[in-house]
């Protein structure tokens, strides 16, 4: 979206774009399984996953041989390498049967029976962010934040003598080629040292008595 201004309909522009891109999986259910599989291969792929985390572990998702006191097949998330480990050094996490996580579907993803298609992101964060990531849940994962710089150039041309010409002005010079960041409020303690340094402009003694 180029721009130089931006304005309400700009906005509501940007909101209706995000509110019009196509969800791939739309039931609750299925999206837990999705989000529960992609931070698990993360989860994994970081070397959080075991103490003793080597190249060779890899999740899996197995089923109990054993039911519960309720009668229930617990199902489990583990890493490959559990069976050959009797120090515990090794993940082993059940799955909670709440109802949120469809779990005939999270053993078909791990089971490389689905096809992750790729699922498009709108969102757009301030440079002040300092996620890494978005925060939607995307089927293929949560997706990376990328920088995207800008090319226009500001300037602020201030008056030799703002007694005589107590004004100031800001001039920016380009077009930008990047969407619009989300409005942010400068803090308090920027507003009051740029106001104070355009007050010290004005009246040069209260710099010089200090």
């Amino acid at each position: 979206m180029h721009h130089t201004a931006v304005t309400e309909r700009t906005w509501h522009e940007i909101q209706q774009f995000r509110q019009n891109l196509p969800f791939l999986e739309t039931e609750p259910t299925k999206r837990q399984a999705y989000y529960k599989f992609n931070s698990t291969k993360r989860f994994f792929t970081d070397g959080y996953s075991c103490t003793k985390w080597n190249s060779t572990c890899k999740p899996e998702i197995v089923e109990s041989p054993h039911p519960n006191p309720q009668g229930q097949y617990d199902t489990y998330i583990k890493c490959i390498n559990t069976s050959q480990d009797i120090n515990g050094h090794h993940t082993s996490q059940p799955i909670r049967r709440d109802g949120n996580i469809d779990i005939p579907f999270l053993k078909r993803l791990f089971n490389h029976e689905i096809r992750t298609e790729f699922e498009e992101c709108g969102a757009i964060e301030h440079t002040a962010q300092t996620s890494r990531f978005c925060h939607f849940n995307h089927t293929q994962g949560v997706g990376r934040l990328t920088v995207t710089k800008c090319s226009v150039k500001y300037h602020w041309m201030i008056p030799v003598d703002l007694q005589t010409c107590p004004f100031y002005i800001f001039t920016s010079f380009g077009i930008h080629t990047h969407p619009p960041p989300p409005p942010s409020k400068a803090p308090v303690a920027i507003m009051e040292g740029i106001f104070k340094v355009i007050q010290e402009m004005r009246e040069p003694s209260l710099t010089l008595s200090k």
